[in-house]
């Protein structure tokens, strides 16, 4: 019963908000269904492992979600939690997410963009965050890379932000590492917010409607001949 008014809870939240849900986690989504469906996206088959030896690596259900539909009908998706070394020497944390996104009947994207909205070095500490996005299961060897992102700081040329441009497609796979470690020194290094934005979306006309647009135009043509043929 209470698994059960929280889930209703999260759907009375997202339905209020209009398409934003804030305050859910991988693990609320993955114990209500298993997706989480805000627009024309659905989120899916997450999963959470990471590893951490004297620092913090979050699990499922202390990752927050928040989910903002973007000006030209996209998705931005933030992931709030704190990925951590400890400050010791070779403190090391290392992290995976991983999701599929779907789309509605008729629509694709065509663009990605991994940004970092909070972090932080010091000492000898660095992140980096190396993201893949696949037309299939990652791992599987019939998978595509559709796009690559890769992010770090603290390594002499800090990126927090990268940006990709692909063909349309209505399906895909996010596949998100992170690793954090202090050198011989020590240090700090931590990561507590990065978001996702999926972009470029179009609308395919649907079979039907194509089909109209079919008949349409070959009436024009039939027409145009029998013009002719008048004249």
């Amino acid at each position: 019963m209470k698994t059960l008014c929280r889930n209703l809870s999260i759907m009375i939240v997202m339905a209020l908000t209009s398409g934003i849900a804030a305050g859910t986690t991988i693990q609320d989504v993955m114990d209500s269904g298993g997706s989480i469906t805000i627009g024309n996206f659905t989120f899916s088959d997450f999963s959470v492992q990471g590893s951490s030896s004297l620092g913090y690596a979050p699990e499922a259900h202390q990752i927050d979600l928040a989910f903002q539909e973007t000006a030209d009908g996209g998705m931005t998706v933030n992931f709030n939690s704190l990925w951590s070394t400890g400050a010791t020497p070779w403190s090391v944390t290392s992290s995976n997410i991983s999701y599929k996104v779907t789309l509605a009947e008729g629509y694709t994207i065509s663009s990605s963009d991994l940004a970092i909205a909070s972090s932080f070095v010091t000492g000898d500490g660095y992140w980096v965050m190396d993201e893949n996005l696949y037309d299939g299961l990652p791992g599987d060897p019939d998978s595509e890379v559709l796009a690559e992102h890769l992010l770090q700081e603290g390594l002499g040329d800090d990126i927090l932000g990268d940006s990709e441009i692909f063909g349309s497609v209505n399906e895909f796979y996010v596949n998100t590492g992170i690793f954090l470690q202090t050198g011989y020194y020590g240090g700090l290094a931590y990561v507590s917010q990065f978001s996702n934005t999926f972009g470029g979306v179009q609308c395919a006309p649907e079979p039907a409607t194509m089909c109209l647009i079919g008949l349409g135009g070959l009436g024009l043509i039939l027409k145009q001949r029998n013009r002719r043929r008048r004249t």
